[in-house]
């Protein structure tokens, strides 16, 4: 059966500066073989990933909250990251 598949990002571990990364395209990545039923180690050591309850306590299976860690990166480490990661994104 197809339903809907929903991953948040909580933004609360972030830290708020410049020249952190953010691994926007491993959360990508994971909520796309996520939605297409592939079962995630729920445990990455920069990406927390949150299951979500239902109302009688249940885990819901396609919803889920990604928390990720910001690491610091020198500015051109991150524009090389970023690049890299954008030529794959118009590659897919």
């Amino acid at each position: 059966e197809e339903k809907a598949f929903i991953a948040g990002i909580e933004t609360s571990k972030m830290e708020r500066r410049t020249g952190c990364y953010i691994r926007l395209f491993q959360m990508l990545e994971m909520a796309v073989r996520m939605s297409q039923g592939q079962r995630m180690v729920l445990e990455h050591p920069n990406i927390d990933i949150m299951e979500i309850k239902g109302k009688t306590g249940e885990i819901l299976k396609r919803k889920f909250y990604f928390i990720p860690k910001a690491e610091p990166l020198n500015l051109d480490d991150l524009q090389k990251i970023y690049r890299l990661q954008i030529k794959a994104l118009i590659a897919a």
